[in-house]
């Protein structure tokens, strides 16, 4: 990264390019020297909704972990990353199939971006919403990503949030967990429109390994903190008491 525009302060964002519509500024956070947090707000059934996504990058090549909620805001992620990294956004995997996920995969394709999906995720997305499909489908888990200096490794927990939903960790200290993982402050699960609550429990007890004695855990949306992976089981097991109820 071009050391002059990184601030690793969660307190200091990179404001993005001015809106039209009434949505904040896009943000941009570094983390580390090679990861960068990035949040796009949307209006979302009469809500204004943030949204989380993470790039790091690599001696060789970089990675976006999802798109933002449209055309225009993935257009800035990649403007931003030709302006500011020394290796620009190559790869992107979608987490899954959701318009917060992949709402801006067809302009990740016009700008040679390579995609990459779980096949559940892809399958949904062709049912549900009919974005344009990703390029690739992961034939097996945990995918390895090497960027060179550092190695992305995506995994499969199983079903929660969403059918295909993944997490990727990013070398040995950070985890981005999609909207598999709510944000430490999260007051309710949120969309279950999609999520199979049993399941997600299960998946999280196997996958909690990727959330400890991390430096970081991103959610899908909301703060960043320590507690992303607690307040999550939390959540999940008040969402099935009360469909038991």
């Amino acid at each position: 990264m071009k050391r002059f525009v990184l601030a690793i302060a969660l307190t200091l964002p990179f404001i993005g390019f001015s809106q039209d519509n009434g949505v904040p500024e896009m943000t941009y956070v570094g983390l580390d020297q090679r990861t960068t947090l990035v949040t796009a707000w949307a209006y979302y059934e009469g809500h204004l909704i943030p949204a989380n996504y993470l790039i790091v990058e690599g001696d060789s090549s970089s990675i976006l972990m999802d798109t933002p909620w449209n055309d225009e805001q993935t257009e800035e992620i990649i403007a931003w990353s030709k302006k500011h990294l020394d290796v620009p956004i190559s790869i992107a995997v979608i987490t899954h199939a959701h318009v917060d996920r992949m709402g801006g995969i067809a302009t990740l394709h016009k700008n040679g971006i390579r995609t990459y999906i779980h096949e559940d995720a892809q399958t949904m997305n062709a049912k549900e919403d009919g974005y344009e499909p990703a390029q690739n489908v992961f034939s097996s888990y945990p995918y390895r990503f090497d960027l060179g200096g550092v190695e992305i490794n995506v995994i499969d927990p199983g079903t929660g949030h969403a059918p295909g939903n993944l997490i990727l960790t990013i070398g040995r200290h950070g985890t981005y967990g999609g909207c598999f993982i709510k944000s430490y402050v999260s007051k309710d699960i949120g969309n279950l429109s999609h999520a199979d609550l049993p399941s997600w429990k299960r998946a999280l007890e196997e996958s909690q390994v990727y959330f400890e004695r991390k430096a970081w855990v991103i959610p899908g949306h909301g703060k960043v903190g320590p507690g992303c992976y607690e307040r999550t089981v939390q959540l999940v097991d008040e969402a099935i008491s009360m469909s038991e109820e």
